[in-house]
């Protein structure tokens, strides 16, 4: 490992998929994390004449020389969790990948689907599947002040886990400036896919409850898989980083890079009334030093 965040030697991991099934449209199932880099490592790396590369993944061709079928394949976005990469129109006749990069990356299982279904469809079942998917409305949605989860590394090592049962009520964080999405009932805001989000800042939680009603009653000799759909952002408060101290700009989907032209933020009706209706609590976090340091609540 470099001695710079998120940064690694070169290295490469090799898979042999083996054979897949006639028509199969192969998914890799690959279950890790990724020790995220932060804007001033990138800055100290480039400086030492370091940048990151990757993870691209290669498919093995049908001469043995390696091509690139993925420049960018993306990574586990932060805390252990599963991401699917969608194999059917690189791998071809090969059953050879290999992904290189030098970012800090760990897996610790890779699986190999045949075919991977879309979920959140409204068909009661799908062609070719014995899967019948079906979607839960959220039934209330509730901003709130929560404090913080206890942080642990229960063998020793990253990744962190946070423990829900235990509510401490300072973190070592700073806080952006700027007003957020007022606290109660978001509902409204979470209805619908677009660019309105619920704004909150760290310490806060967001609990979320769905009507289970609208499911079927379970048949014998089958079981349910819940997947959590969400859409929205993340920013970081890093010195390097833009606008890295304010809550504005915010976000939006069509947005090419950040900072962006304020010419090309959504400036509809619809925007401006829910930017004055729901986004009206100013950011009542601070960071302050009484002997040690942490964000604690003002009020």
């Amino acid at each position: 490992m470099l001695p710079f965040k998120g940064f690694a030697e070169d290295w490469s991991l090799t898979l042999d998929l083996g054979r897949t099934a006639p028509g199969a449209k192969p998914v890799l199932l690959m279950h890790g994390w990724s020790y995220w880099n932060s804007s001033a490592s990138v800055v100290a790396a480039t400086q030492a004449g370091q940048e990151l590369r990757g993870p691209v993944l290669d498919v093995l061709g049908q001469e043995g020389e390696w091509r690139v079928g993925l420049a960018d394949m993306g990574v586990v976005a932060g805390l252990p969790r599963t991401m699917l990469l969608d194999l059917s129109k690189v791998l071809g006749h090969s059953n050879w990948v290999k992904i290189r990069t030098n970012r800090t990356l760990y897996f610790d299982q890779v699986r190999l689907a045949d075919r991977v279904e879309h979920l959140g469809v409204e068909s009661s079942s799908l062609p070719g599947s014995s899967m019948q998917p079906r979607t839960m409305s959220l039934l209330s949605a509730q901003l709130r002040w929560l404090s913080y989860p206890r942080r642990t590394l229960p063998d020793g090592k990253l990744p962190e886990v946070f423990d829900y049962s235990e509510i401490l009520q300072s973190a070592e964080w700073g806080t952006h400036a700027g007003l957020l999405t007022r606290y109660g009932n978001v509902l409204p805001v979470l209805s619908s896919r677009n660019d309105q989000f619920v704004v909150m800042e760290h310490g806060e939680e967001l609990a979320l409850s769905f009507d289970a009603s609208q499911l079927p009653p379970l048949a014998p000799g089958r079981k349910r898989t819940f997947f959590f759909y969400s859409d929205g952002f993340e920013k970081g408060y890093e010195l390097h980083s833009g606008q890295a101290e304010t809550v504005e700009g915010l976000p939006f989907h069509a947005m090419k890079d950040y900072p962006y032209d304020p010419q090309t933020q959504p400036h509809d009706e619809a925007y401006w009334h829910y930017l004055s209706e729901w986004n009206t609590r100013p950011s009542f976090i601070r960071w302050h030093n009484d002997g040690g340091s942490g964000a604690t609540r003002q009020h």
